[in-house]
């Protein structure tokens, strides 16, 4: 067949870049032992002060005493940290429009810091106050800024509680530490500006550290970076955060996440109602987010767009080595990754993801254009739409799943989306449930709706009760493993609708309905198959739902169908209303009497 020469070259290629990939776990505990040799070294006795600016040190065990502590020019304290020096637990600092900065000694590690501010209170710090009168406050009209001197880092948190609420903070230039350093701690971060701020280490812009559990909350975290991970934001070593209704934009880190980097010691995060857009990771990955070495967490509601990778992994989000993560109603566009990586998401080493309910579209990756998974991960992906994308180098523009992955696939709407081979799903190695999805008009030299390509070791995948149409090349093409094609609407394709390319692989075909593809299928149609228009609704406007005399309607077999179709409607229904209920072949279970709204795609993420 014509796809033998070009898919075998995918699959060797396949395997090539992902053995980069493999050898990212080793990665994860020797650079999180550097950097605790890097503090512990320098903050233990060896005559070196660290940079840092606010520092929030060991609760008080004073009586709560409320009170209002002003900050100005001409009030009495002229510097944040003076006030806060002055506070009680309880009490709120209010800082009035201007620059203000400072130098102190804190406790840490053991040792000391050299810090602009240092908070080892249950205080509130806000910023945003008109000069001369404290009663109005205004965010956008009265600026506070925490300025940093070169060689500083901005703001180190350590063992609070407090709020800090309404300051730009900026310029800091530190070594191993960041803008603002969260030490076991549990600080509420609202509504700040962190700009333009660098570390040698990871987290340019906020560090979490040491079982913190910070809040996150609508802060503008902008153009901030990192000479190791996370432009962004970094959440390590045991922490638990909330990251919420930040932006967080044109961040940049030199290995994972430009944006946002959860990892190391089981740290966990919810990462909900966010704009991450215009990210860079330069080196592996995870333009947008990037989960490893244990991380865990919940994506949700958040928009991912316009980051970038030149590495191995992924453009908007990455999971790997033994990550535990939900990702879902997000909309993830317009990421790209010019490497070999993923443009939307990529899950790797061991990872176990849930993918659902997103709105992955247009994005750009050298391996795999919206979703793929490799390496022993397990991934479930439920009902989201994966339109547009594009994989540059290799297979999978829809989703790419490869080296023993364990993969069920249900209920997505797969369209539109490019590739050299495997346009809509690509898969090699590993045992993937295909279910109830729309893999329509896909497109490529070899555009498959799905290809199995004919990997080193053995693919088991069941494609059960899927529409695939109007793709550019076959339906489903089999190159290795064992292949089960069953309850499936095969129609309009550009080959065949099944293609086995190498005779070493088994596929079984039953209870298929195929119409009008370019070529018939060199695999038998089998038991229960049928030749014949299944008659959508509106074809051409891509609703495909069946209309009541489709030749479809109880013409499947219940072995191995899913339990309800691909809007989550029951399986089986009596369609032709014969007082038997049987499976319906394709993604749509018939409902008599019912009239069915169009099939469109929904931008979930918006």
């Amino acid at each position: 067949m014509p796809h033998a020469a070009s898919a075998r070259q995918v699959s060797s290629s396949v395997m090539r870049q992902s053995s980069k990939a493999h050898i990212a776990h080793r990665r994860c505990m020797m650079k999180a032992e550097v950097r605790r040799k890097v503090i512990l070294g320098l903050a233990m006795g060896l005559g070196v002060l660290l940079p840092a600016v606010l520092v929030l040190g060991l609760q008080s065990t004073q009586p709560v005493r409320a009170a209002d502590l002003d900050v100005c020019p001409t009030c009495s304290y002229t510097t944040i940290q003076d006030a806060i020096n002055a506070a009680q637990d309880g009490d709120t600092v209010r800082v009035a429009a201007g620059a203000y900065t400072g130098t102190m000694t804190c406790d840490l590690w053991g040792g000391t810091v050299t810090h602009t501010l240092c908070i080892t209170k249950n205080i509130t710090l806000l910023g945003g106050y008109r000069p001369d009168d404290f009663n109005i406050r205004d965010l956008d009209l009265y600026t506070s800024t925490i300025e940093i001197e070169p060689g500083r880092a901005v703001l180190l948190v350590s063992g609070t509680t407090a709020t800090v609420d309404g300051f730009q903070i900026t310029g800091a230039a530190g070594a191993w530490i960041s803008a603002i350093y969260i030490q076991d701690s549990a600080p509420n971060l609202s509504h700040n500006r962190i700009i333009s701020n660098h570390t040698t280490g990871d987290g340019g812009g906020i560090y979490v550290s040491s079982n913190s559990t910070p809040t996150i909350v609508s802060n503008l975290v902008l153009s901030n970076t990192a000479d190791e991970s996370a432009g962004g934001i970094a959440v390590r070593w045991g922490s638990t955060a909330v990251i919420s209704g930040n932006q967080i934009t044109h961040n940049r880190a030199m290995t994972y996440a430009g944006g946002i980097h959860i990892g190391d010691d089981g740290s966990v995060a919810t990462i909900v109602g966010n704009d991450i857009f215009y990210n860079a990771a330069v080196g592996d990955g995870g333009g947008g987010i990037a989960l490893d070495c244990g991380g865990s967490g919940i994506i949700a509601n958040n928009r991912i767009l316009s980051n970038t990778t030149n590495g191995w992994a992924s453009a908007g989000i990455l999971v790997t080595d033994d990550a535990l993560v939900t990702i879902h109603s997000n909309e993830i566009g317009w990421n790209k990754g010019t490497g070999s990586g993923a443009g939307g998401i990529r899950v790797n080493a061991r990872s176990v993801v849930t993918i659902a309910n997103n709105y992955i579209h247009s994005n750009e990756g050298g391996g795999g254009g919206g979703v793929a998974a490799a390496w022993y991960s397990i991934v479930s992906v439920y009902s989201n739409t994966i339109a547009d994308n594009e994989a540059m180098a290799h297979g999978g523009g829809g989703l790419r799943l490869t080296d023993h992955v364990t993969a069920t696939v249900d209920g997505n709407v797969i369209v539109n989306n490019g590739a050299s081979s495997g346009s809509g799903i690509a898969t090699d190695d590993s045992a993937v449930t295909v279910t109830n999805n729309i893999i329509a008009s896909n497109y490529g030299p070899d555009g498959d709706g799905i290809i199995v390509w004919d990997g080193s070791g053995v693919a088991d995948v069941r494609v059960i009760n899927n529409t695939i149409i109007s793709n550019t090349a076959d339906g489903v093409c089999v190159g290795g493993g064992t292949v089960l094609v069953r309850n499936n609407i095969l129609y309009g394709n550009g080959g065949a609708g099944i293609c086995k390319y190498e005779p070493g692989a088994t596929v079984t075909s039953d209870h298929n309905a195929f119409w009008n593809n370019a070529s018939v299928s060199d695999v038998p149609t089998g038991t229960g198959s049928i030749l014949v228009d299944p008659l959508f609704v509106d074809t051409a406007n891509g609703d495909y739902h069946l209309l009541a005399d489709s030749p479809c309607i109880d013409a499947g077999t219940g072995t191995n169908a899913p339990l309800v179709d691909f809007e989550g409607d029951a399986r089986p229904l009596d369609g032709d209303l014969d007082g038997t209920p049987v499976v319906d072949i394709g993604a749509d279970e018939f409902k008599p009497y019912q009239i069915h709204l169009p099939l469109t795609l929904r931008n979930v993420g918006s």
